[in-house]
């Protein structure tokens, strides 16, 4: 139906949702010297295998390096000659927070600039790109650029809303957004109070079989902000998951202000929507980071301490630079059918049982 592929990239981002229409989303790119494992072999592979010759989506949490890093030597970017030679790959459509789309080039890595001067051309063309978020520096910045912002509604998608394309019935998809916020987004605020946060709901004959959390770096506030609202909306199905991706890098920042001795006491919304929301039936964290020990700031130990009482099982929490194991990691591979969410297991990680583990049809509230 739908597989997920989390790529070891170090601390940095880089997921790839292949549908099964063979649509492929790519969430985040980072291939730097540091990073062990073929990232831009193994998208070429998944667009083979399909036939294809450009990816459906490239989705820019936000505009630091282990996010875009290696970006402007991997695309094919339209404003500019320069970045269209051959074996360069396409993207149909640039998602990009407003904070990103307006923060001063001057601030940002030439990665970075490379991907907003794509999101500006193709804002100016009036197609090929969604901003996260339209606050009213984005109004003005249209306005300075010659362009009605009423023409460019079609191209913002506020939190909150669906992102346009994606359609439980067809696509057996929905992808919500849950943040930036307006208010955070005017390109002068810190990149990851701006990340993209998604809630991805997958769906099985119209009936939902899987809710998975895509975060960004975004901070514990960030995340206080969306359970507020969310439950004050009571669209509480917007909270629930089976896989949630921890924000930046299982950084202590998205659980709490302080780190904690030996385990991070998250924030009570955090806590409520990492306990209350999640799934009862082996629900999934995975970190996309480097082998968690005491020398990495992040990850921090602390943070995967408390990460690691919300599945039930040890082998449930799954770090990317440990996957199998750290000195061969390769990509965590969950796949998404009508009975939820199945990680592939190899023999190097399986547990003493013997075999992989199945996640069945999901049931949410374990604290309810």
């Amino acid at each position: 139906m739908a597989t997920l592929r989390f790529y070891p990239v170090g601390n940095g981002d880089t997921t790839l949702l292949e549908l099964h229409q063979g649509r492929l989303l790519l969430f985040d790119f980072k291939n730097t010297d540091a990073v062990p494992f073929d990232v831009p072999g193994a998208i070429r592979a998944a667009l083979d295998d399909h036939g294809g010759d450009e990816l459906e989506c490239f989705a820019a949490s936000h505009g630091d390096l282990d996010h875009v890093g290696g970006a402007g030597e991997f695309f094919r970017f339209d404003h500019a000659a320069k970045y269209q030679g051959s074996g360069r790959v396409a993207f149909r459509q640039l998602w990009i927070p407003a904070g990103f789309f307006l923060e001063s080039e001057v601030e940002l890595t030439e990665d970075a600039r490379i991907v907003q001067a794509e999101a500006r051309y193709r804002m100016t063309l009036g197609e090929g790109v969604l901003v996260f978020a339209a606050p009213g520096a984005l109004d003005s910045w249209l306005r300075q650029n010659g362009i009605d912002p009423e023409r460019r509604r079609h191209l913002l998608v506020d939190a909150g809303k669906l992102v346009p394309g994606y359609d439980a019935s067809t696509d057996g998809l929905e992808i919500f957004a849950h943040a930036p916020f307006a208010k955070n987004s005017d390109g002068t605020g810190d990149r990851n109070d701006t990340s993209l946060v998604l809630h991805l709901t997958f769906y099985d004959r119209d009936k939902s079989c899987a809710r998975v959390w895509l975060t960004g770096d975004a901070t514990h506030e960030i995340f206080s902000d969306i359970v507020g609202i969310t439950e004050r909306h009571g669209r509480l199905e917007r909270l629930e998951w089976n896989l949630f991706h921890t924000a930046h890098h299982n950084s202590y920042t998205a659980l709490a202000p302080k780190k904690g001795t030996t385990v991070t006491v998250p924030v009570p919304d955090v806590d409520r929507l990492l306990t209350h929301y999640g799934a009862d039936v082996r629900p999934i964290v995975v970190s996309s980071c480097d082998p968690i020990d005491s020398d990495h700031t992040p990850p921090h130990e602390q943070a995967a301490a408390y990460y690691r009482t919300v599945v039930e099982h040890d082998d449930d929490f799954l770090v990317t630079g440990e996957h199998p194991v750290t000195d061969d990691p390769q990509p965590i591979i969950v796949g998404v059918s009508d009975r939820g969410l199945t990680v592939k297991r190899s023999p190097k990680n399986w547990t003493s049982a013997g075999a992989p583990a199945v996640q069945v049809a999901p049931r949410f509230g374990r604290c309810r």
